[in-house]
């Protein structure tokens, strides 16, 4: 049995978080791509919507967590 195609985007988006490959993040999240992160008053609460705003969130969530931020 084969892997629906969302599930393999999904390992290979999980993998680029980990080499840290942008280009393949980039590559696997479409340009109108909305991020939607739970909260109220949070620093990153809110939608980040396409490629700037989402690597924007992503490096905060870094800057956020020491570098130890994963994706499982």
């Amino acid at each position: 049995m084969t892997d629906h195609p969302n599930a393999t985007l999904i390992r290979e988006l999980c993998s680029a978080f980990d080499t840290q490959d942008a280009e393949a993040i980039r590559s696997a999240i479409a340009p109108d791509c909305v991020w939607h992160f739970p909260g109220r008053d949070g620093a990153l609460t809110g939608s980040h919507t396409g490629h700037d705003a989402i690597f924007s969130f992503l490096i905060r969530v870094g800057e956020l967590t020491d570098g130890t931020f994963r994706l499982d």
